[in-house]
């Protein structure tokens, strides 16, 4: 096999090499060795010359090899698998299998998350993305297995994020202003980055230091097939996703017939299904305002329990203690900044005299 830098050609000496032979009873990858003048077991391992050449000789004619790369350069990506080999790959009429390998620089890509929350959505809100390693054409590089060091914020992580098939495994989440940078991806590498959850946000992207090598994203929550933009690895590709809560809005009106009163009159709002599932335990825009004048009267938050019930409303002052939700006659509740899915409300008035009134929810 030959050894080469892959952007300048040039041959790598000193990059050591491991066979290694697949064992059909353990179902997985070992050591290959050879026997000493001692008859003893010794690995099958070579490193490269002056000309970047390392071989393997005296292989069995049954077994299927692969060479993994077990030592390297500093700065260049190190862990080069062959695919699988045998004897019956050898070009025909040939006793030798030559490999050729190049050794890119190693980059960073660095995932960035932004979110336009307006008043409503959790800064505790995490974001999950995945990362595939991709032949040219988009498709999932099943060969492709690494462990990664990777920062939040700059701030180095205590487990690497390991590649699976090709696909990043249990990449850590980040919220809104977070950065992940994952650290030493092959520079000749191409890939695709996708959000995998958020479904309450509209997503967009955007790239820098990035070239798109296939259109196949969907300008949302998966990028284009794209490589880092420099070979030597020194300026690391950037990709950010962009959220903006998704927004829906409902009002109800008190109207009083019979009689003139100002008294107020208490609500209840709950909510079920899907509805339930995006408030619970969240807040949202709420005015009251009259119905005649249109003016505003009061401007606080919403709040929903756990069971998707909301009863009070709160005000960001914190010398305003909560309130039921109350109004008088002519008097609406305008709640706001909902996410889409939020659609089925059930509104009951409660607490009032049946002797006094007779209430038509």
């Amino acid at each position: 096999m030959v050894k080469t830098a892959a952007q300048t050609k040039e041959p790598l000496q000193g990059v050591k090499f491991a066979l290694q032979r697949w064992d059909e009873t353990k179902k997985e990858w070992v050591q290959a060795t050879y026997k000493d003048s001692n008859n003893n077991d010794q690995p099958m391992v070579e490193t490269t010359n002056g000309d970047g050449m390392a071989s393997f000789n005296n292989l069995g004619d049954r077994a299927t090899y692969r060479i993994v790369e077990t030592q390297g350069h500093e700065g260049f990506y190190t862990a080069y698998k062959s695919k699988p080999f045998g004897v019956d790959d050898l070009p025909a009429g040939h006793t030798v299998l030559a490999l050729n390998v190049e050794n890119p620089k190693m980059g960073d890509l660095v995932i960035k998350k932004k979110v336009s929350t307006h008043s409503v959505a959790s800064p505790d809100d995490n974001f999950k993305f995945e990362v595939a390693i991709t032949d040219k054409n988009g498709n999932t590089d099943i060969d492709f297995e690494g462990d990664f060091s990777v920062e939040i914020d700059g701030e180095l992580q205590e487990d690497p994020v390991l590649f699976r098939k090709g696909i990043s495994q249990d990449l850590p989440t980040i919220k809104d202003g977070q950065r992940i940078r994952l650290i030493g991806l092959p520079t000749n590498a191409y890939f695709r980055v996708t959000e995998v959850n958020g479904d309450g946000y509209r997503t967009t992207h955007t790239t820098e230091q990035l070239d798109k090598v296939r259109a196949d994203g969907d300008d949302a929550k998966k990028s284009d097939t794209v490589k880092l933009k420099d070979p030597t690895g020194e300026v690391p590709g950037i990709i950010t996703f962009t959220n903006e809560q998704k927004q829906n809005q409902f009002e109800f009106e008190k109207v009083v017939s019979g009689k003139t009163t100002n008294e107020q009159f208490k609500f209840e709002i709950s909510t079920k299904g899907d509805t339930k599932d995006v408030v619970k335990g969240k807040q949202f825009d709420a005015k009251i305002v009259s119905s005649v004048t249109h003016e505003q009267i009061s401007h606080g938050k919403l709040k929903f329990d756990d069971d998707g019930i909301a009863k009070e409303i709160e005000y960001p002052d914190d010398t305003v203690a909560p309130t039921d939700i109350l109004l008088r006659d002519n008097e609406k509740l305008i709640v706001s900044e909902l996410p889409d899915e939020a659609t089925e409300f059930l509104i009951q008035e409660v607490g009032y005299d049946e002797k006094d009134w007779t209430v038509y929810n």
